[in-house]
């Protein structure tokens, strides 16, 4: 996700993440700002917080609510 996150906002990227994944986070060189309560995944800023870009799996789940519930019903069918 960090990868992905610095390809769309740049090198220099700030999260907001889980307190259980800010140790592995700061270990990879990584600035968290500050910590939220999400299932998994993080929020990532640019270098001056202009564009943030969204990768928590709740936001994501969002997304992809029709592809997701698809998937379940083709398995029930």
């Amino acid at each position: 996700m960090v990868v992905s996150a610095k390809k769309h906002l740049g090198p220099n990227i700030s999260v907001i993440c889980r307190e259980q994944d800010r140790s592995a986070l700061t270990d990879m060189g990584v600035k968290v700002r500050k910590t939220i309560q999400t299932i998994g995944g993080v929020i990532a800023e640019n270098e001056n917080g202009s564009k943030e870009l969204d990768l928590t799996y709740e936001e994501l789940l969002r997304i992809h609510e029709d592809e997701v519930k698809g998937s379940i019903l083709e398995g029930i069918v």
